[in-house]
Order: C-alpha cells, then structure tokens, then sequence
C-alpha cells in the first residue's frame, strides 16, 4: 500500500507541534490549542516512523548499507543546514558579543547538534529566547536512536513472538515510568528522558503493525467515527484523570490514536498527493519553528498574535525552502527506496 496520506498526517503532526509551541511562548489563548492539544505531535511522529522505518529495513536488510546511507539523507542534510542557519541568526543577533561566551561551550554543543545528541544543551545560550536554542531536536535523537536499533527490533519480531509481547510490555512501562514518575532532575533521569527507552513503544507499535497485514486489514475495515469517538473518550478520561496527555499519552489512547493514524492514511489515499503535490515540509517545520521563535523573542517580539503569525508565516517558508533546496536533493541520491521516508 504505497500510496497514503501519512506525508499529510505528517505535516499536521508538525504544525501541531508548532501551534502549540506559539500558544505557550507567545502567550496566546484561541481554540486553536484546545483543538489541538489532544492529538499530540510527537507520539504521532514515533508511530509512522516505525511503521514506515519497519518497511524501509524489511526492503534493504540485504543491504544494510543503503538502508543508513538512506537514513542518513533523510535526517542530516536538512539538519545541518538548519545548524548553519540558526547559528548565523544568533550571531546576526548581536547576542554572542553579550553572552557568556567560550568556544568550548560552543564547540561541544555544535559537536552534539551535529551527531548524535541533539538533546545537549550549552549554558551559552541561557540569555538567548527561551534559553535553549532548539529544544525540540531531542526527538532527532531519539529517532537515530530507532533508526540504529531497527535491525535488532525487526529480528525480534521476525523469531520470538512471545518475546516481543514481553518487551512490548516492558516498554509500556517504561514509558509510563518516564511519564508520571521521572522529575528529570537529576543527569540520569534527563538522559532517560532522551533515551529510546520511554518512546520504543511507540516505534515498535508501529513496526509491527507494518509486519502484519491481518492487522493491518483488521484496522482498516474499522470505522473511523467509532475510532474517533474512543479516543476522544479515552482523552478526556485520561485528562481528568491524569492518566496521561500530550507527549505523556498513556498507552491505551496512543493504540486507539495509532488504529485511527492508520485508518485516515488509506482512506482516500490520493488525497495528500493531491494537497500536497509531493512537497513535504513536515521535517522543514520541526526543525525551523522553535530557532524562529527563539529570535523573535530575542529581537523583542515575544508576545501577541501578529508576532504568532508572523513565527508562523517564516516557520512554513523556512519549512518550504528546506523541502526544495535541501531535503529533496537530498532524497533523490537514493539508490533503493520504497518511500521517501
């Protein structure tokens, strides 16, 4: 089933990401956010990564060679530049002749961005914005993270299904763990935080809906009203009861959320050919939206609804021109694919 709609899926996951992120740093208050606060962005994102990830390694496990390179063009490129473009906005600023500023500091953070650990924050940027230059890149990490790990994940399916169920079930718990009972306090609770661990699941949900086709048949013979209605019912109890919301979603509403992800991508499956046009600026938006608002703030824009919509407006161009000149280039040295994922 190639055709879908989850480049569409995708794109609404990451302006929700977005949206939010001005209601709660520009200080908005418009339904927008009541709207969107019960479908989360980033349990979005760990879901159709695995389902997606899960069919790119089943397609080059032969090669596992391709399936980094093709990792590697997918993630990289476009965050690479985006590291160029928010250090010389910084710099642009002024803020680096005022900071507490040591090129160590500078060094080992541009170290971090630009590997594996995107989690890293360096003190040089306190004064800067919100204080951390680009606080959602932790999820990049965490999505290398599944990435390297893939092959072991889709071995395990592949022989122990008892031992899948099992770990299935560990991981529930340690994201519950992670959600209701870790203060990210101390070095070992934040790098948990920012580990795969609490967010396998997710990824493994995926996957393994991928594997199957008998549930995948399963899933898409429900109807989405009905699946629809659950998860809104499971939201509003796990909201009252604190059960867990937002990037904390407790297990039961992200399986129920995951089933109607899956539902609405083989609806009408041209439908996101159709809107979109093959543009996918889902990525562009993740990265780019929280530098755009970290400079607007520094500049003295930091509050009110023009300046919302203007962090919006230069978030999907920022988002449009890393699809154009940077991430499709990128994904058209693929030598073998199944999806541009």
């Amino acid at each position: 089933m190639r055709e879908n709609n989850l480049d569409l899926i995708r794109l609404i996951a990451a302006l929700q990401v977005l949206i939010i992120h001005l209601h709660d740093f520009f200080k908005l208050d418009t339904v927008a956010y009541d709207i969107l606060r019960p479908f989360p962005g980033v349990p979005i994102f760990f879901f159709i990564s695995g389902y997606l990830i899960y069919q790119s390694w089943n397609h080059l496990k032969n090669r596992p060679h391709q399936y980094a390179f093709n990792r590697i063009l997918r993630l990289y490129p476009a965050l690479w530049v985006c590291f160029v473009v928010t250090l010389l906005s910084v710099y642009l600023t002024g803020y680096f002749n005022e900071a507490n500023f040591t090129w160590s500091g500078l060094g080992a953070w541009a170290v971090a961005q630009l590997t594996l650990f995107q989690f890293y924050h360096s003190e040089i940027f306190n004064g800067y914005g919100i204080g951390i230059l680009n606080g959602s890149l932790w999820t990049i990490s965490v999505e290398i993270q599944f990435y390297i790990i893939m092959p072991m994940i889709a071995f395990i399916m592949a022989k122990y299904r008892k031992v899948t169920i099992a770990l299935l079930g560990l991981l529930i718990i340690a994201n519950i763990i992670n959600a209701h009972f870790n203060p990210r306090d101390s070095m070992v609770e934040k790098l948990f935080h920012v580990s795969f661990l609490p967010w396998l699941y997710m990824f493994m949900i995926g996957a393994f809906i991928a594997k199957s086709e008998k549930i995948q048949k399963f899933i898409l013979k429900q109807n989405i009203f009905i699946l629809g209605g659950l998860y809104i019912a499971s939201y509003i109890i796990a909201d009252h009861w604190n059960l867990g919301t937002g990037n904390g979603i407790n297990p039961v509403s992200f399986l129920i959320m995951a089933c109607a992800i899956l539902k609405l991508a083989y609806m009408k499956p041209s439908l996101s050919h159709r809107l979109l046009r093959r543009t996918d600026m889902s990525y562009g938006i993740y990265i780019y939206h929280v530098p755009v608002i970290n400079w607007m703030m520094y500049m003295g824009y930091g509050q009110g609804y023009m300046n919302a919509a203007m962090a919006f407006a230069v978030t999907i161009l920022l988002g449009y021109l890393s699809w154009t000149l940077v991430e499709r280039p990128a994904l058209s040295l693929k030598k073998s694919t199944i999806f541009r994922r």
